[in-house]
């Protein structure tokens, strides 16, 4: 009877602490955006390209000539129509092009070893990169909000994997902003934008840079 007593008499300062503790890491994670996005504007914004090097090989290998350069083509014109969004839509930082290939300089921020790529997909050795700070935007499908899951680190042939348990949201198509290794970042930050459905992807990618342009500009004048 003692023991029950004590536990209710505990259940409201139990409650309080979890309560803190949510308030506590809700103002964590809009500190951490806050600096995150103070920082994106002061630096720059490396745009990940991919050339589906593995697939169209993969294609010739087995004959599939033709499909290997229909995929290319189209591969290359999706690159052309994400630089031109780009180009035309983006103003929040100065933004800068490369190939998937070379994700592994970033993550270890040696950036004097990126050939970096013009706005007609060349390799350009006249383009340099001098900024200490910056973060990657990638099109593809968003991962588990961060800030709202436990995580699990574990490395796997030389790679890092991280795995997230929580309460989920539902995958999405996406333009996506992450940091400096390619980890996506979390909420309040606005680090994506969906994939408009329904539109012909050189018009789809316009609305969405033109979009993630807008909701960086409007966090920042926001917070800052």
């Amino acid at each position: 009877m003692k023991k029950i007593l004590l536990f209710l008499f505990l259940i409201p300062f139990l409650s309080f602490g979890q309560k803190e503790k949510k308030v506590n890491k809700r103002k964590q994670a809009k500190s951490k955006a806050i600096t995150n996005v103070i920082a994106l504007k002061s630096g720059v914004l490396l745009v990940r390209l991919s050339e589906k090097k593995n697939t169209i090989n993969a294609m010739k290998k087995v004959g599939k000539d033709k499909l290997a350069a229909k995929t290319e083509y189209k591969q290359r014109e999706r690159n052309l129509a994400i630089v031109a969004a780009f180009s035309s839509n983006f103003d929040f930082c100065p933004v800068y092009f490369f190939f998937s290939d070379d994700s592994k300089y970033i993550r270890k921020k040696q950036l004097d070893s990126i050939v970096f790529l013009n706005e007609q997909l060349q390799h350009d050795s006249s383009i340099t990169v001098n900024a200490t700070t910056f973060f990657t935007a990638v099109l593809g499908v968003t991962e588990p909000d961060t800030t709202n899951y436990s995580k699990h680190t574990y490395f796997e042939k030389g790679e890092q994997s991280t795995t997230y348990y929580g309460a989920g949201e539902i995958a999405v198509s996406a333009l996506i902003i992450k940091d400096d290794q390619i980890y996506q970042l979390g909420k309040p930050f606005p680090y994506y934008v969906r994939e408009f459905k329904g539109l012909p992807f050189h018009r789809a990618i316009f609305r969405m840079v033109q979009k993630m342009n807008e909701n960086l500009l409007a966090f920042y004048n926001k917070n800052n």
